[in-house]
């Protein structure tokens, strides 16, 4: 919500906004990073032997522009949200228990947090080998989840990094900045592949398609683009929207992009031309966030109305309103695997379950005093997590509403969390100006 905060007044006159305990767990310091000092125009990588070549697959967080403008990138791909199934794999199912015992937190020390001016963002790479951070001043730390080694600095932007994404294989990460510049990555060698340049203001959401050749990026100066990342070749331009576009998504097949946008409208494109198909116009307020379902012919909207609507995918037909979260703000939706639920987070704190055709309510795996910061949702909608009012972080399976682990260590409020696809690790950033991972113990867990 700070980017409604901040540019509200610029862009949109009415904008407004505002594990069990680590009982065994240890906690691993990583290698100090706190003596360096970084600077949005250096042009070196700097970090324990420069930038490492070994391959990075990271999620959403941010990364920086490097020096090398002469590589074609074919064959490397970005976006965590997008990560397609095999892709993960890798990943060992986690079994769960109620108070996890074997539960690990491992400690990723940022020891001068106020030369980064604080963490934007936080993904993990599709297959969880890697973690990245995202910092204000446009810096991005990267760090092998296992080994908890940082791998690599991204230098370059101008401004802190609002979005980040990997390509469904992981081998591309892409960078969206307050700069209003899109920076394609080569995730193993760190190399810049391409700049994408157009948008007039900084760059809030960004998407890839299923397939990863493309790439739609949704910007504070009202616009949806649809960029060839490998080329730069801006492909499509939308103009529909009247105010800045807080959210953006690709259908599973592919074909459509829906946006969200703070004119209290969403919208669904044909992902080819970016021709409008749909105005899905019934929110009262900001249209803060945008899903598919998973089988894509719905889609559900999260608004400060108080409310989340389910509708047609493709006709823009309005299935279905649930009042979620009466006096706030509903920030984030997300159907269930099964598409059979929707899960809503809002601004009282709250994390509920509904029924995706009836709009009853099937429960709360959290209530309104439990919950203070950073509450989110794994990919697929199985697993819910929320920063707690004693600094702890929380992680509950959606199907049973349990709490399946809960992590100590931070020592001041939890600001950003970021869950796994299968919902084993979990990443956290603090005020106390630290990063964790939290993996999930269990049998089988790694």
């Amino acid at each position: 919500m700070d980017m409604l905060n901040e540019y509200g007044d610029r862009y949109s006159g009415e904008l407004e906004d505002g594990s069990a305990p680590l009982d065994e767990g240890a906690v691993r310091d990583l290698p100090s990073l706190g003596d360096q000092r970084h600077s949005a125009n250096h042009a070196s990588l700097e970090g324990p032997g420069g930038l490492d070549d070994t391959a990075s697959q990271t999620n959403p967080a941010q990364n920086d522009p490097g020096s090398s403008d002469n590589h074609d990138g074919r064959g490397v791909d970005a976006d965590a949200s997008q990560t397609v199934a095999q892709n993960s794999a890798r990943a060992a199912e986690v079994e769960y228990k109620a108070f996890l015992d074997e539960g690990d937190s491992s400690l990723l020390q940022l020891r001068s947090t106020e030369a980064h001016g604080g963490v934007c963002a936080l993904t993990f790479s599709p297959c969880l080998t890697r973690v990245a951070a995202g910092f204000e001043d446009g810096v991005v730390l990267v760090w092998n989840a296992t080994s908890r080694h940082q791998e690599r600095q991204l230098l370059g932007h101008e401004d802190s990094i609002c979005s980040l994404v990997f390509s469904p294989d992981g081998a591309v990460l892409v960078s969206g900045s307050r700069d209003s510049h899109i920076v394609v990555w080569n995730a193993v060698s760190g190399d810049e592949v391409s700049r994408l340049k157009g948008h007039d203001g900084f760059v809030c959401a960004l998407a890839f398609s299923p397939d990863g050749r493309r790439l739609a990026s949704a910007s504070v100066d009202f616009t949806v683009r649809l960029w060839d990342w490998a080329s730069a070749e801006l492909l499509a331009t939308s103009v529909n929207h009247d105010a800045m576009v807080m959210s953006v998504a690709f259908s599973p097949d592919g074909t459509r992009i829906a946006s969200a946008s703070a004119d209290c409208c969403a919208r669904i494109f044909d992902a080819r031309t970016l021709d409008v198909l749909a105005v899905l116009d019934e929110h009262e307020a900001v249209v803060y966030a945008i899903a598919f379902s998973p089988d894509g012919e719905r889609v559900v909207t999260s608004s400060d109305d108080e409310s989340i609507k389910i509708w047609n995918g493709r006709t823009g037909v309005n299935y279905l309103t649930i009042r979620a979260h009466e006096g706030g703000s509903v920030w984030e939706s997300v159907f269930s695997a099964d598409g059979r639920r929707v899960m809503s987070v809002g601004s009282d704190g709250a994390v509920k379950i509904w029924g995706s055709h009836d709009g009853e309510s099937v429960d709360a795996i959290s209530r309104a005093d439990e919950v203070v910061n950073a509450p989110t949702f794994s990919p697929d909608g199985r697993f819910a997590a929320a920063g707690t009012k004693d600094n702890m972080v929380c992680v509950w399976d959606t199907a049973t509403c349990k709490q399946v682990g809960c992590f100590d260590g931070h020592t001041d409020s939890v600001t950003r969390l970021r869950l796994s696809r299968d919902g084993s690790r979990i990443v956290s950033a603090s005020d106390d100006g630290t990063v964790r991972i939290h993996t999930v113990g269990s049998r089988g867990a790694h």
